[in-house]
């Protein structure tokens, strides 16, 4: 013989269950909490210059490195003319250990570039590709660049002897200017900026890193025959 409790009992667990899972959901309707979704924000890219690994630790990559230079270092303090050259050079950085203030590295440029979210006359120099003698010696990151971009069309006849050169040309590091102001004159500066233009017009633009060349005038006293 079948009983009522026995009938009623199925019953009334399935409506327990339904109460139970509609207050589940009621509670998470109040609280804004979704199960299904994830806040964007976790999901996108540090704006620091680096993405966080599997582990937490940052890693190190030239997209995030050019958007955040792009993002910080704007109007005189511009350091690259586009995403594209900006990708080219970081490409030939060593890349370096996280937290490098000083060296010739990837780390130690996106070190800068982060910080010139908030004094981008001090940092942007010393993110750019040239290390703004803070991220490495100024002629090596010029010599060691204008190889890798120039291949054939390096105006050295080799990468020591641009770095023997390299120093008589002037460095401007000034609030009022940043290197991509110089196109023209005796600077190191006007040399970087057809490095970077190089990027895209190798044929027009390499020979312009040179001692003596036409748009980039030899600094006063310095004699080309001599033996460098």
């Amino acid at each position: 013989m079948v009983t009522a409790s026995r009938i009623w009992r199925p019953r009334l667990l399935a409506l327990l269950a339904s109460i139970a899972l509609a207050a589940g959901l009621g509670c998470n309707g109040i609280l804004g909490i979704s199960a299904a979704s994830v806040d964007p924000a976790l999901e996108q890219a540090s704006d620091a210059g680096a993405d966080a690994g599997d582990d937490g630790a940052p890693v190190y990559s030239c997209p995030s490195y050019c958007a955040t230079i792009a993002q910080n270092c704007t109007g005189l303090r511009l350091e690259y003319e586009n995403t594209e050259t900006c990708l080219a050079l970081c490409s030939h950085f060593d890349t370096g250990s996280p937290g490098d203030q000083t060296g010739d590295s990837l780390a130690c440029r996106v070190y800068h570039a982060t910080a010139a979210a908030t004094d981008p006359t001090f940092h942007c120099p010393h993110a750019g590709p040239s290390g703004g003698t803070h991220c490495g010696d100024l002629c090596e990151a010029f010599c060691l660049l204008d190889f890798a971009i120039c291949g054939d069309r390096h105006p050295y006849a080799s990468e020591a002897q641009c770095r023997q050169i390299c120093p008589v040309y002037p460095y401007v590091n000034s609030p009022d200017a940043g290197d991509l102001s110089f196109q023209d004159g005796p600077t190191l500066n006007c040399r970087l900026w057809h490095l970077e233009s190089a990027v895209l017009d190798p044929v027009t633009h390499c020979q312009h890193t040179s001692l003596s060349n036409v748009q980039c005038s030899i600094p006063p006293g310095v004699d080309i025959d001599a033996s460098f």
